[in-house]
């Protein structure tokens, strides 16, 4: 994984360096200007310059590892939050589209995203496989109660079923917008 990073980010240095010449003045602190940049969402003056340097501030520490096993334990975290704060910095241009790119800009930009998000999104198998069996193990066990309370508890009426389409899709449409601006949501809401 890490060697992709390498390849990729290379081919993303080409491009934000030919775009952002690194000016005369050093920048002070290269992670606080990305990092304002993803807070904001809005790409400043010295977001281009500051992200090549951060990159390279990056490939440099990784330079001696070819995968995140090799990664000494206490390092690991921060390595993939760096990998993160990098990847949503390149993502103001390429989905928000601060900086206009052209396809052939935004190519290997696109390419950095596959490779780091493998890295940085991702859930564990064993994870999924024991959250699955706990809330189905929690509904075969509970469902009884569960029904009463959503059934019979919640509301004094009972809805039609013209109601009970309605709210269903307003809820759908609600999570599905959410999902799609990437706003914080769970089907609980």
């Amino acid at each position: 994984m890490l060697t992709g990073f390498r390849s990729n980010a290379n081919t993303v240095l080409q491009v934000l360096d030919a775009r952002f010449p690194q000016g005369a003045a050093p920048l002070d602190d290269v992670r606080a200007i990305v990092d304002e940049a993803v807070r904001t969402k809005q790409w400043h003056a010295q977001t281009g310059a500051a992200l090549s340097a951060y990159i390279k501030e990056l490939e440099s520490k990784v330079a001696s590892y070819d995968s995140f096993a090799t990664v000494p334990g206490n390092e690991v975290s921060n390595i993939r939050n760096d990998l993160y704060v990098v990847s949503e910095a390149l993502k103001l241009n390429d989905r928000k589209k601060s900086v206009p790119m052209s396809a052939t800009e935004l190519q290997p930009i696109i390419a950095f995203h596959k490779s780091t998000d493998a890295a940085t999104r991702f859930i564990p198998t064993w994870v999924k496989v024991a959250v699955a069996m706990a809330l189905g193990l929690g509904t075969m066990v509970g469902w009884r109660r569960i029904v009463v309370t959503v059934g019979e508890k919640i509301g004094k009426s009972h809805l039609t079923y013209g109601q009970g389409a309605a709210a269903e899709t307003v809820a759908a449409v609600t999570i599905g917008l959410a999902d799609a601006l990437g706003l914080p949501v769970s089907t609980t809401h």
